[in-house]
């Protein structure tokens, strides 16, 4: 990863640090003349020449973060490579900042940043001061906190709060609601409400937080309004799987409720990775994201990570899996990376799907989902018909004949293998659209893929299956 080295703070060992230092001021002489050394080499801007020397003391007896490029620069003075002075940093820290990653420099992008920025792309967000993921299965909050420690994130710096919303009738005032916690018999301190504007009618929906839980535990909320208890709320967190929520609220209009798992990372360093690398944009980011070139040219084993993250997160399968996001631009870079699994996909009206029962084989063999629902609904086709996708079987006809260069009919159809009488169908489409052309009219016929043929299939991007 590129990040600008005068932005950056780093913890480096203190014992190599005193010395590196010691080594510098040996061989330039003083600090004055040190400090002609670096110019050119840094931001001199940072500290002033008359008090180089309490800098340089400093950074030797008080374990205080050097910048970056200052510690390139002074390594640079004594014939250091920056491979050796990478090695002895502990921590890297944004300017200004109390916590950092713990890993070793230089950041290299690796399977679970992928996991964990793409997460947050589509399931979270973030701002100057932290990170934020929230979704209802507790396996995938799960394996999010797993990447975050492996990437160097201290485990008290992330925030586990229950987010609870409960629908009531909508003609209840606000002033008159009250929330008991049933297990210790507390009232709810604080709640907000708001208006659902939905297709079958409006509905109002009570909001609060619940940052006192246990996993494998239920919690009760009682619910009164004007003094009279009207129903209550039973939530149960797994330690891996759906949050298990319902309501004593018997009325077909309301909802029971709905609970999810935030998690609130606090970490400038990793908001601004996660801002200036893999392009999330602060606040409101629905229609704004994609997915960089960097990562879309990504080995497979990232782009597993990424995209199981993804599918995990946002997919819901209903004859098909489909994804929607308001960003098309997005959709369509996922498609792509799809691709690169021979997953083909077709994006409409900001829902990306994914058809046929190839297909979801694919998602099933090649990405480790941790959503049980999900996976269950994916065990659910194996009883589908195989079927191809539209537009499938013209290229699979014609990367055959690609390979085999001139063919016959029966050659082309062994070598795609595809049975059945219908390949004559196929055969027929292709003569007609140009993409094929006879070179022996006399049986057995021979063909060879043209110009135009090679360009549908280069267009369509449709491997072998």
């Amino acid at each position: 990863m590129n990040i600008p080295k005068d932005e950056f703070t780093v913890d480096v060992d203190e014992r190599y640090l005193l010395e590196l230092i010691e080594e510098a001021l040996e061989k330039a002489g003083n600090p004055k003349k040190l400090w002609n050394e670096l110019k050119g080499k840094c931001c001199l801007a940072k500290y002033k020449q008359l008090r180089f020397s309490d800098v340089l003391r400093k950074w030797q007896k008080k374990k205080r973060a050097i910048f970056y490029d200052y510690y390139l620069a002074i390594g640079e003075v004594v014939g250091k490579n920056n491979e050796e002075l990478n090695f002895w940093v502990n921590e890297i820290r944004l300017k200004n900042t109390r916590n950092g990653l713990k890993q070793k420099l230089p950041i290299k992008v690796n399977p679970n940043w992928c996991y964990l920025s793409e997460g947050i792309k589509v399931e979270g967000h973030l701002n100057k001061k932290r990170v934020i993921f929230e979704n209802t299965d507790t396996a995938l909050t799960g394996k999010i906190k797993k990447h975050l420690q492996v990437l160097g994130i201290d485990k008290w710096t992330i925030k586990e709060t229950l987010h609870i919303r409960i629908q009531v009738p909508i003609d209840f005032k606000d002033e008159s609601i009250e929330i008991i916690d049933g297990l210790n018999e507390t009232k709810i301190k604080s709640f907000h409400s708001r208006i659902l504007k939905l297709r079958k009618g409006d509905k109002k929906e009570i909001i609060f937080i619940q940052s006192t839980f246990q996993y494998n535990h239920e919690l009760i909320f009682r619910l009164y309004y004007e003094g009279t208890y009207i129903f209550k709320t039973y939530i149960f967190v797994p330690k891996k799987g759906k949050i298990f929520f319902w309501s004593t609220l018997e009325d077909e209009r309301y909802e029971n409720c709905c609970v999810s798992l935030r998690l609130d990372i606090h970490n400038k360093t990793l908001s601004y990775i996660l801002n200036s690398v893999f392009k999330i944009p602060y606040g409101k980011k629905t229609k704004k994201i994609y997915i960089p070139e960097m990562i879309k040219r990504l080995d497979k084993e990232y782009l597993r990570e990424l995209v199981s993250v993804v599918i995990d997160s946002e997919a819901g399968f209903s004859g098909n899996m489909c994804i929607y996001s308001k960003s098309e631009k997005y959709l369509n870079d996922f498609s792509e990376i799809l691709l690169k699994f021979n997953i083909t996909s077709k994006v409409k009206n900001n829902t990306l799907n994914v058809f046929g029962k190839r297909n979801l084989e694919k998602i099933r063999n090649n990405f480790a989902l941790v959503s049980r629902n999900k996976i269950k609904q994916l065990k659910s086709y194996d009883n589908i018909r195989n079927k191809s996708p539209k537009g499938m079987s013209l290229s699979l006809y014609l990367k055959s004949l690609n390979e085999l260069g001139i063919g016959s009919w029966v050659e082309i159809r062994e070598k795609a293998k595809r049975v059945g009488n219908s390949s004559r169908i196929y055969r027929d489409q292709l003569l007609e659209n140009k993409y094929i052309e006879e070179i022996r009219e006399k049986r057995p016929k021979t063909y060879q893929i043209t110009a135009k043929g090679k360009k549908y299939l280069n267009n369509n991007k449709i491997y072998w299956i």
